[in-house]
């Protein structure tokens, strides 16, 4: 697990579009960079497996975007990204973390 940078955009946008039905664009990513927002890759060998982005405010953080590489599914990728969203919140003092999600995506409810 690492902070995504720049460098990391392609393969994260690719992996976007890969498992999303509405995915952000490159722009967007971006935009989430310059901002100051938390963005985090998880690899392995060079090979992305997934990422995360959260908003930081004062006391919370809202979770953006987190996807899994469909290959990866299932084997705790993504409890790993909010296993460490959740350490760096305690370390803010954050008093809650939240993720919106529509009706529909069952696999995220």
């Amino acid at each position: 697990m690492r902070a995504m940078t720049i460098a990391d955009v392609e393969a994260v946008l690719a992996l976007e579009q890969s498992v999303q039905p509405y995915p952000w664009t490159r722009g967007n990513f971006c935009d989430a960079l310059a901002s100051g927002y938390l963005c985090y890759v998880d690899e392995q060998a060079g090979l992305l497996r997934g990422y995360a982005v959260w908003m930081p405010g004062v006391d919370e953080a809202e979770l953006l975007n987190i996807a899994v590489a469909g290959a990866e599914q299932r084997k705790g990728v993504g409890r790993r990204l909010l296993a460490a969203m959740r350490e760096l919140g305690a370390a803010r003092d954050w008093a809650r973390v939240f993720l919106e999600v529509r009706a529909g995506n069952t696999p995220a409810i």
